[in-house]
């Protein structure tokens, strides 16, 4: 429930958005960094080092409840790991910048126009869903975000 404005404390909020040194209370600039956040576990090996890749972006992303490496089941993206294979390819047809920031808008730019297709698979399991994908889409999304990537450069 919003305060009404004789219950805010404007002095308060003043300093905190405008610290000054001879404010008391004042948050110096030099206030230490928030501790960081506890690092995710290793995700289980794959013999695909794309598909380890992939997962261990999933891994920063998706709950622990959600994966359990005991019985080696994950979720996975399989629109966003036939982008991720057919990615490489495209950028050396068209002689693209494949710096790690084209790499992402365009990876962006392609799974935007995509349907995401998620799978609770084991590991293994995964390439032979690829296989049976259908590439078709997703290969011309690909193409079309690389020449965006291309004609319209962020650096």
């Amino acid at each position: 429930m919003p305060k009404t404005a004789s219950e805010l404390n404007t002095e308060r909020l003043y300093n905190l958005l405008m610290p000054s040194s001879d404010a008391p209370g004042a948050v110096p600039y030099s206030a230490p960094a928030p501790a960081e956040p506890e690092p995710v576990p290793a995700p289980v090996p794959v013999r695909n080092d794309k598909l380890a890749a992939l997962r261990e972006r999933m891994m920063a992303v998706v709950p622990p409840a959600l994966t359990d490496p005991a019985d080696g089941v994950v979720l996975v993206n399989l629109t966003e790991a036939m982008v991720a294979d057919k990615l490489d390819a495209a950028f050396d047809k068209f002689n693209c910048c494949k710096c790690d920031k084209c790499r992402k808008r365009a990876a962006a730019f392609a799974l935007n126009e995509l349907a995401p297709n998620y799978v609770a698979a084991r590991a293994e399991q995964i390439e032979q869903l690829l296989s049976v994908c259908p590439t078709k889409d997703a290969s011309a999304a690909v193409v079309r975000a690389v020449l965006r990537v291309k004609t319209t450069p962020e650096h």
